[in-house]
């Protein structure tokens, strides 16, 4: 498993202040997901699942999972293999409506 994946890409502010939940945004709370997500071998994210997200019960997890499609990983190799990524992601939009990190 992958720990520390080169991002070619990633969901910009707007992205994400649309996947942030209401309540917590609403409520200026911050959040955390870590994903463990299949990457093709392109770089691409298939599936993923949460494997942990803080505070829990808030919505982030089905937030991040939401975003898959923002993402891209640097390709690893050109054998025709995919990987399992776990990477934790989810900035907080700052008041002023950009995602910080």
């Amino acid at each position: 498993m992958i720990t520390n994946p080169e991002w070619l890409t990633r969901p910009r502010a707007a992205p994400v202040a649309r996947a942030y939940p209401e309540d917590p945004a609403r409520d200026d709370v911050g959040g955390a997901v870590v994903l463990a997500c299949d990457i093709t071998v392109t770089g691409g994210v298939g599936p993923c699942n949460v494997l942990s997200e803080a505070p829990s019960g808030f919505g982030f997890g089905k937030a991040a999972l939401s975003l898959g499609n923002y993402f891209r990983m640097k390709p690893l190799s050109e054998s025709g293999s995919s990987w399992r990524v776990s990477s934790p992601y989810f900035p907080t939009p700052s008041r002023n409506g950009s995602a910080g990190a």
